[in-house]
């Protein structure tokens, strides 16, 4: 596989926010990827930046699928769940040590876009119980107030992705990409067909008078000139 060297954490580090239609790609990607996964069982659970892998052509790779499969196990065999991930990245079920299933992954994809729309994740602390406290407890800053340009279609997404509770995320990677390309095709400029068809009212406005109304149309016209010749008779003979 043609990967370069770069992951998306190293990009963002390196050029800061990325533009809306390149994040919008790059999580179409990675949404495909997810969804592929979770079909076949599995889980991510440690979905982050430096996971993502950016290919020579642009497009997104997910990689480090090492910890779900382990954590998969683990949780198949002893049926205990365990908190493992990158703390910034982390659910609130996952801080809180519920059990999981495959929209923790929805939820660091939604932190994974904020910081690439923004530059910063939306909770950051030193203190592990505080960061997550803040996941559980706190919600995200807007998008929009960081950087007004980025569509309030994708601030949505964004936002939906990182709902509190499961139950108000994306129920799967097919609604999630559904939404994703929604809002690309209102990103794209609409193009000028010209002037829209007439409607029938219309046509039949702009076309022949009926034959009636035409033969009316030129007596008065008949009418009006019978009438101003007589008017320029009268004044040549005075």
């Amino acid at each position: 596989m043609d990967l370069c060297a770069d992951s998306l954490g190293a990009r963002i580090a390196r050029e800061g926010p990325l533009a809306e239609e390149d994040i919008l790609r790059l999580a179409h990607d990675i949404a495909a990827a997810l969804e592929f996964a979770h079909q076949r069982g599995v889980i991510h659970r440690d979905l982050k930046p430096d996971n993502v892998l950016i290919r020579s052509d642009g497009a997104a790779v997910l990689t480090d699928f090492g910890i779900a499969r382990a954590v998969s196990g683990y949780v198949a065999s002893t049926g205990v769940n365990m908190t493992i991930g990158t703390p910034h990245y982390l659910s609130p079920e996952q801080a809180q040590g519920r059990p999981l299933d495959q929209r923790v992954d929805f939820y660091a994809l939604g932190v994974t876009l904020y910081k690439a729309a923004t530059g910063e994740v939306p909770f950051s602390s030193n203190d592990w119980f505080e960061l997550a406290r803040m996941h559980v407890e706190d919600p995200p800053p807007s998008l929009r107030r960081k950087r007004p340009e980025l569509s309030k279609r994708f601030e949505r997404v964004v936002m939906k992705c990182l709902a509190k509770h499961p139950d108000d995320r994306y129920a799967d990677a097919a609604e999630l990409r559904a939404d994703l390309e929604e809002v690309e095709q209102k990103r794209r400029p609409t193009v000028n067909l010209g002037p829209a068809p007439l409607g029938t009212a219309q046509r039949e406005a702009l076309a022949d008078p009926p034959s009636g109304r035409r033969t009316w149309l030129v007596i008065a016209a008949v009418g009006i000139g019978l009438v101003l010749l007589v008017a320029l008779v009268v004044r040549f003979m005075r």
